[in-house]
């Protein structure tokens, strides 16, 4: 994001006038939700304002988004928990759907990614992951690299729930892992190493309405032009 994240978190980049960490919160608060949580990390005391519990990943600038996942892990262990990353945004609907899942993972997937993504990239295939899903969506395939439209049945949006058994076997994997990639892995690829060993199944969920992701400054001016 350039200048824009050098004095604060990403998540409070704003998007029409908003920051993208109040959109979710609004999102949240208006739901049947026990508890909501940020996990903090650069510039953390910009986020003293937002008056929900806070879990603060003082490793911030050495790891990715599993790592810092772990500093709830007091939750994740014990409940049900729906995750967004801080640098997206969404509709109510994407909330409220997963929600009513009962698998130990389940995430959410956008099948026409691939219009949001030929305006985001002049390839879209070098951000794009695969993901391959059976006819129960069921998880198959998530996280690769790959340089062909057939392996992409979707792309993963960075919104995901965990029932305490699927944070265990998250927690189990990332233990075993060498050092490097104990802090750096990233979501889709620690979905990946759970497929293979196939202790238990992740499944998905299609959205369909509007969401975006920020990482650029053209990301938001795309998405400002756009009816997103």
């Amino acid at each position: 994001m350039r200048n824009q994240t050098d004095n604060m978190p990403k998540c409070l980049v704003e998007y029409k006038g908003k920051s993208l960490l109040k959109r979710q919160l609004e999102i949240y608060e208006n739901l049947q939700i026990d508890e909501i949580a940020i996990i903090t990390g650069y510039k953390h005391s910009m986020l003293d304002k937002f008056l929900v519990e806070k879990f603060h990943n003082f490793e911030w600038y050495k790891s990715n988004m599993i790592h810092s996942l772990s500093f709830a892990n007091k939750w994740l262990m014990q409940h049900d928990c729906i995750i967004s990353y801080g640098d997206i945004f969404f509709e109510r609907s994407a909330i409220t759907s997963i929600m009513k899942s009962t698998s130990d993972i389940t995430i959410l997937y956008d099948k026409n990614w691939k219009q949001l993504w030929e305006k985001r990239f002049e390839n879209p295939l070098s951000d794009a992951e695969t993901l391959k899903l059976d006819n129960k969506n069921k998880i198959l395939e998530i996280g690769k690299k790959t340089n062909s439209y057939k392996n992409i049945e979707a792309q993963f949006m960075g919104i995901f729930k965990t029932k305490p058994s699927g944070w265990k076997e998250i927690i189990k994997i990332k233990g075993e892992l060498p050092l490097n990639e104990y802090y750096k892995i990233d979501t889709t690829s620690i979905f990946q190493k759970i497929i293979e060993k196939d202790n238990l199944k992740i499944y998905g969920i299609e959205y369909k309405e509007i969401w975006g992701e920020v990482d650029t400054p053209s990301d938001l001016q795309i998405y400002n032009k756009s009816k997103i």
